[in-house]
């Protein structure tokens, strides 16, 4: 009993041996290729898992870990390199290869088997919210770049991006065009990355606080978490504000002047923030302090008829009615 001990206690040491393992590639054949086989099986189950919760995460608008992806593209990759190992196993099944085919399949299943352990890693978390949309995203097309409002929106944008000015106002009777004037402004300061970060909110004739507070902490993408006091508010605000180095605050729709500390945004302490106002009272963004007014008039008679042919959606041509 002792000398079958002795010899297969030297058999297995010497399996542990480099030339040892050599030689256990080929008599583990069969063992090596289910192994292979069984991990595979579990790394197929588990990227479908994986994807389908990346798919679920990208239809709520949700933004996708790195290292999620970074494992699914090393996950197909692995899969290429898998599809090209099974068909050399076709090609190759006489006994000469089986060492040689035996070491790739014992190398490829450690391989599997590292994915395998990465993705544990990631608790059932592959993404995280995504940033808010930018509020000029949300805008329907609707600006006419007609003459006469194109000058006032190229010198407001230009006053917007002098350092010294802090705030403006858009001023005008009611339906002149100011609200889709200002979208149109932060459409291109957008696009002209001139800030970091834009944000609207409407005022109306009865200014609700916390509704003002409501829109912009939406729009910068996190909530008040039960906060009911509007000091509560206006401080948390104030706090995500200053965060941003550039922002320009539009507040649409002022009819009385507004308490800038009440609401939280920080106008004064905070250089990197303007403030741009619509009101259909000059007299309003006077006294709310603004440094450069634009009052905005009425569309000339060309310009209000070839509105007109736009919104009824057919071409006419009466010379006498224009």
């Amino acid at each position: 009993m002792e000398i079958v001990i002795s010899i297969a206690s030297k058999i297995v040491e010497s399996l542990v041996t480099p030339r040892g393992r050599e030689f256990g590639y080929l008599i583990y054949y069969d063992t090596n290729m289910k192994d292979l086989k069984d991990e595979l099986k579990q790394l197929f189950e588990m990227k479908d898992g994986v994807q389908e919760s990346v798919n679920a995460a990208k239809t709520n608008g949700e933004v996708i870990n790195s290292d999620v992806q970074s494992w699914l593209k090393s996950v197909n990759e692995l899969i290429l390199k898998v599809s090209r190992f099974e068909e050399e196993v076709s090609m190759k099944r006489r006994c000469l290869y089986r060492w040689n085919i035996s070491r790739k399949a014992t190398k490829i299943t450690q391989d599997v088997h590292r994915h395998l352990q990465k993705e544990r890693t990631f608790n059932n978390n592959v993404a995280h919210p995504g940033p808010p949309p930018m509020i000029w995203s949300t805008f329907k097309e609707g600006f006419k770049d007609f003459k006469s409002r194109m000058t006032y929106v190229n010198s407001a944008i230009e006053v917007l991006k002098n350092e010294k000015v802090r705030m403006i106002g858009i001023c005008g009777m009611g339906g002149v065009g100011k609200t889709t004037m200002v979208k149109e402004i932060i459409k291109r300061l957008t696009g002209l990355k001139v800030f970091d970060n834009v944000v609207m909110a409407v005022v109306s004739q009865s200014p609700s606080i916390r509704k003002i507070q409501s829109e912009i902490a939406d729009e910068l993408g996190f909530t008040y978490d039960g906060e009911d006091s509007e000091t509560g508010r206006a401080l948390k605000l104030y706090r995500r504000l200053k965060q941003i180095n550039k922002i320009p605050i539009v507040l649409d729709d002022v009819w009385t002047e507004l308490d800038f500390e009440a609401i939280g945004l920080p106008y004064g302490p905070h250089k990197g923030c303007k403030v741009l106002l619509t009101s259909r009272n000059s007299e309003v963004c006077n006294a709310m302090g603004s440094q450069e007014i634009f009052t905005i008039p009425v569309l000339t008679p060309e310009e209000s008829w070839e509105l007109f042919r736009e919104i009824i959606g057919k071409p006419l041509d009466y010379p006498d009615l224009a």
